[in-house]
């Protein structure tokens, strides 16, 4: 298996033992916890979505479509 693969997995499944590992949460503290999302793409560059990465939009922003990740940017 791929390191690098190896590694993300590990680093994903570790991130959500914090919240596992709380017995009873109380309300106040969950709305206080961060919501986190880890998005696990294969040969995405910096520029391959319709959202820019970057101080300004590049030409390669404008080819591609990612209404769903522009949607979750705006909400956050």
């Amino acid at each position: 298996m791929n390191k690098k693969l190896l590694f993300s997995f590990t680093l994903a499944s570790l991130a959500g033992i914090p919240a596992q590992a709380k017995e009873k949460t109380s309300p106040e503290a969950t709305e206080q916890r961060p919501n986190i999302i880890l998005f696990m793409v294969d040969d995405m560059g910096w520029q391959d979505t319709s959202l820019p990465f970057w101080t300004q939009k590049t030409h390669y922003n404008e080819a591609y479509e990612t209404p769903n990740m522009e949607r979750l940017a705006k909400k956050g």
